[in-house]
């Protein structure tokens, strides 16, 4: 697997991000993902990068449990690409959105009670345990993709 020059100097701005090692883990499990014809599972994404006889498959599993980096850093990194390279000058807005993952179970991890939206009313405010999952979205308003998207 060789990727093209311009997506390997894209991949390059993230590199901060992580060590040497998990660096060309995490370039061999993008170039995977996108060259995936099938499902996105991480096996899968060894035959597609063609990293099968390169190492032991569970350095590809231990890249989201074990490896040295930070999704946060992470997605700051990936923001500020975005924001310098696909839209420079552009608006951007922010957008939060929460959503309730009802879960039952003694050892779910990071679960709690919280308010749920769908079983409440105005009278009574009811709470389900489950994981609260908050997503936080970078919104980017350019004239040049469309005038009219993205106006209110």
């Amino acid at each position: 697997m060789e990727l093209t020059s311009s997506f390997a100097d894209l991949l390059r701005h993230i590199s901060p991000v992580f060590t040497a090692p998990t660096y060309q883990t995490f370039v061999a499990i993008v170039a995977g993902w996108i060259l995936s014809q099938r499902h996105r599972f991480i096996t899968e994404v060894i035959f597609s990068s063609g990293n099968v006889g390169n190492g032991h498959w569970s350095q590809f599993h231990r890249f989201f449990s074990h490896a040295a980096w930070d999704i946060d850093t992470f997605s700051l990194f990936l923001a500020k690409l975005v924001m310098t390279i696909l839209a420079p000058g552009a608006l951007l807005l922010w957008a939060v959105d929460d959503t309730l993952c009802r879960k039952r179970g003694l050892t779910l991890y990071g679960a709690g009670m919280h308010y749920d939206p769908l079983i409440s009313s105005r009278s009574k405010a009811l709470v389900r345990w489950g994981h609260d999952w908050v997503v936080l979205c970078l919104i980017i308003i350019n004239p040049l993709w469309g005038p009219t998207k993205g106006e209110r």
